[in-house]
């Protein structure tokens, strides 16, 4: 029997309304790139009533094995690049 694919992650109750938080609070339209750290992951945590056991695994699994949310993939945010322990960006990436 073929394995089942891995959820991408859309109607996670997690990753996704803590990474739309994050955006929300920190966007601007002339943004290329959205900084943020593991302590704005735990403060959306807290705003939204979510516990995450691991928050740093929100991060692991935004970048890579969730899809970004559509209402950041419009506006030209397509990768998530974790850059040291603490800070990870949310970059541009123009399409051809």
């Amino acid at each position: 029997m073929p394995r089942s694919l891995q959820s991408h992650g859309k109607r996670s109750r997690v990753y996704v309304p803590v990474l739309l938080y994050i955006f929300k609070q920190k966007y601007s339209p002339e943004a290329e790139v959205i900084e943020f750290t593991l302590k704005d992951v735990a403060e959306a945590c807290s705003a939204l009533g979510i516990t995450a056991a691991n928050p740093p695994d929100i991060i692991y699994r935004m970048k890579s094995r969730t899809i970004i949310p559509e209402e950041i993939q419009v506006l030209g945010f397509r990768v998530i690049r974790p850059e040291d322990e603490e800070d990870t960006y949310l970059k541009k990436l123009t399409v051809p």
